[in-house]
């Protein structure tokens, strides 16, 4: 919010004179609801972050449009967190990655229909949560529609569906895509969909040493972003090299993954994607077999996200809900859909092993929400 307030501060140094729309647009950005957690779910609730973004990507797109002549990465502490980010900016997309949480993608802007595909909060504790751990047997089954007068300070437990509590689930990393896993070789569906798993690696939350380069084999007038990283896998030397090429409205992104040591490596990597969806579908929780492509269709957005992989691999789908507390109980609220390949492989000594993905989005046509 204040980075695109800075934006249309800069519009206005610059003389580019821009209606009251867009800084109505900018104000209404600024609405305080889902900025916390609230009474009412607040941050929680995924409709009312998203339609903080419309707005604010309505006002950065007056923006991009008369003051951003190309396409450019642009690097600098964005978040004030005393590590550099590396921004993606274009007249369609932004693509906002940081080298020191595992070199991974944390926004995805479209400007098509002004929507962060990566607007996922990560699933963390919460001291209600107690609360619901200790008195599930006594839960009081209820809906939006319960009218008894109670706040979310009384001693009644009241819940939107049983067996809440399977679900107070807690990340081990900050939810985000191009989060590099290495798994045993027979890890199952079940242990990453509710976060038993064993990290074979230390890629998926580590630092990512990143550089710009020219862009000379795809397209002109373009910079790759390139992230490196020394580091261990089963407490063996592993160096991962992953590029992150832009295009139009998606990105292309290729893996080298060196074996440093002198043991071969069975390994299982599976690098992590998640897309803020704006509803779950059934097909969200399933595993999918010797598969090279991924797509899924957004209905009210009307738009695909497809993902095309370079080699067939086993795909575990599933959706990373949170529980919450608010006036009217607790509740499991969607918030993503991860799509997790898991690509086997041996690494001999000294050898390179490559994978790569383009993940892009396809709409009919622009839809004014």
């Amino acid at each position: 919010m204040l980075y695109v307030s800075e934006k249309i501060e800069k519009c206005l140094e610059h003389k580019k004179r821009h209606n009251q729309k867009v800084s109505n647009d900018l104000y209404a950005g600024q609405c305080n609801c889902a900025y916390w957690h609230g009474v009412f779910g607040g941050l929680y609730l995924p409709h009312l972050r998203n339609a903080i973004y419309k707005m604010l990507l309505k006002a950065e797109e007056f923006y991009s449009k008369t003051m951003l002549k190309k396409a450019t990465w642009n690097v600098f502490d964005f978040n004030c967190d005393s590590h550099d980010e590396c921004l993606y900016e274009s007249k369609t997309q932004n693509i906002y990655i940081s080298p020191s949480n595992g070199g991974s993608i944390f926004e995805w802007d479209i400007f098509e229909f002004h929507h962060n595909l990566l607007d996922v909060l990560t699933r963390r504790y919460e001291s209600y949560h107690n609360k619901l751990k200790d008195n599930v047997g006594k839960a009081v089954l209820t809906n939006d529609a319960y009218s008894q007068a109670h706040t979310i300070h009384d001693d009644l437990i009241s819940v939107k569906e049983i067996w809440l509590d399977k679900y107070l689930v807690y990340d081990k990393y900050k939810r985000a895509s191009l989060i590099d896993h290495f798994f045993s070789n027979n890890v199952k569906y079940e242990e990453c969909v509710f976060g038993n798993y064993e990290e074979k690696g230390d890629f998926f939350a580590g630092e990512y040493e990143h550089q710009i380069k020219h862009n000379r084999k795809f397209l002109k007038n373009n910079f790759i972003l390139s992230l490196c990283r020394y580091g261990k896998v089963d407490w063996e030397d592993v160096k991962i090299t992953k590029e992150v090429v832009p295009f139009l409205n998606g990105y292309s992104v290729k893996y080298e993954i060196k074996n440093n040591s002198n043991e071969d490596l069975d390994i299982c990597f599976a690098p992590e994607q998640i897309f803020a969806f704006t509803s779950k579908s059934g097909d969200d929780s399933s595993v999918l077999k010797n598969v090279d492509e991924w797509k899924r269709y957004d209905s009210y957005l009307n738009m695909e996200v497809k993902i095309k992989f370079s080699q067939k691999n086993e795909i575990f789908m599933y959706p990373v809900e949170t529980v919450s507390n608010s006036d009217n109980g607790f509740e499991k609220t969607y918030q993503g859909t991860v799509v997790l390949p898991i690509v086997k492989c041996l690494v001999n000594p000294n050898e390179v092993k490559e994978f790569s993905f383009i993940t892009s989005v396809h709409f009919k046509k622009q839809k004014e929400l």
